[in-house]
């Protein structure tokens, strides 16, 4: 059997007043601070952790939900 690789493409977007997270092809929705680098949805029973590297930018993300829990490697920054 060959081994297979699924690509999650996610975009978070933020301002003053909240943070909004899409996965593609799915609505956007708003998620909430649990910690400095953990957010929670209300939409959905799932979290977010964002990993971050020695000077505090982000590098990855890791989504848990009740089921699986899926790592993601930063791949660029989109102009805002």
């Amino acid at each position: 059997m060959g081994r297979r690789t699924t690509i999650l493409s996610l975009q978070v977007r933020s301002s003053v007043t909240r943070i909004d997270i899409e996965n593609a092809g799915q609505q956007r929705v708003e998620i909430f601070a649990e910690s400095s680098d953990v957010f929670f949805f209300k939409a959905v029973d799932a979290q977010i952790t964002f990993a971050k590297d020695e000077k505090g930018k982000v590098t990855g993300s890791s989504s848990m939900t009740p089921a699986e829990k899926l790592p993601r490697e930063k791949l660029n920054s989109l102009p805002v």
